[in-house]
């Protein structure tokens, strides 16, 4: 698949997340049991997210994922339990949209860092993506952004 990657300037976004860490057979079922968490606090507090929902990636020491999964929004909010207020970087960022199934992922992540590379540009501490389709769409999209100075 080709990718068309972008370097885009962002704002420093809010957001309502459910933090965990993983391995990587383990992802799926944590992303569904934290947006469905995150949206049970939004609406107890009556918030309303501002964007689709997203999860943030961190490798971990132990070779597992440290992610922060929910949704971007306006202000922040209460923590409620395990949810709790965090926030999407601003800054410079590279990013692409991947179409298809997750586990072909990776081939967009490595898209958006050899464009950080032949940009001269170094990665920075952030990747997310944002799921802009629901699961029964059949070819969904995935905005994958990557920090990048």
């Amino acid at each position: 698949m080709t990718y068309d990657v972008t370097l885009v300037e962002v704002s420093e976004q809010h957001t309502a997340v459910r933090r965990g860490h993983v391995d990587h057979q383990g992802i799926a079922e944590f992303l569904g049991g934290a947006f469905s968490a995150v949206a049970g606090a939004l609406g107890v507090q009556g918030v309303q997210p501002v964007g689709p929902p997203f999860a943030k990636y961190r490798i971990a020491h132990d070779g597992g994922w440290d992610v922060e999964a929910g949704f971007p929004v306006v202000d922040p909010i209460e923590a409620d339990g395990d949810v709790v207020p965090s926030t999407l970087p601003g800054g410079t960022v590279a990013q692409t949209i991947h179409r298809g199934a997750y586990d072909q992922l990776a081939s967009a992540y490595q898209a958006v860092e050899a464009f950080i590379s032949e940009a001269g540009m170094n990665l920075g501490d952030g990747a997310w993506e944002s799921y802009l389709d629901d699961m029964d769409v059949p070819d969904h999209r995935t905005l994958v952004v990557m920090t990048c100075r």
